[in-house]
């Protein structure tokens, strides 16, 4: 069975904890990642050999999560690559985006 968005949002905010966080660049395996980086590699650690369409859908899913909760916080039409980097955007900014996502993943009867 796929991971869910919010499984997958989970995995991305421990990724970051894990392996650090940082602006301007995507990162790779090793890491540092960005807010959206993380969510891409964990996606891509999970996504087997052949296609799985509900985890690519969940992954697109986790991400509009992440979105909103830019959204939610005040920055209205701004991507999410766009607030990780901010200069004035810290760690601890990033780990309550997540939480917020998470939250709102949780709500979606389908997260």
């Amino acid at each position: 069975m796929a991971a869910t968005p919010a499984e997958l949002l989970q995995k991305a905010k421990d990724r970051l904890i894990e392996k650090g966080w940082t602006r301007h660049d995507w990162g790779g395996d090793a890491g540092p990642n960005c807010t959206l980086g993380a969510l891409i590699a964990e996606y891509g650690l999970l996504q087997p050999v052949t296609w799985d369409a509900p985890l690519y859908r969940n992954r697109f899913r986790a991400e509009h999560y992440l979105g909103e909760a830019v959204d939610n916080q005040g920055y209205s039409g701004r991507t999410i690559t766009s607030w990780n980097d901010e200069c004035a955007r810290d760690f601890n900014d990033v780990m309550a985006l997540f939480d917020e996502a998470l939250a709102l993943a949780k709500e979606d009867d389908r997260g």
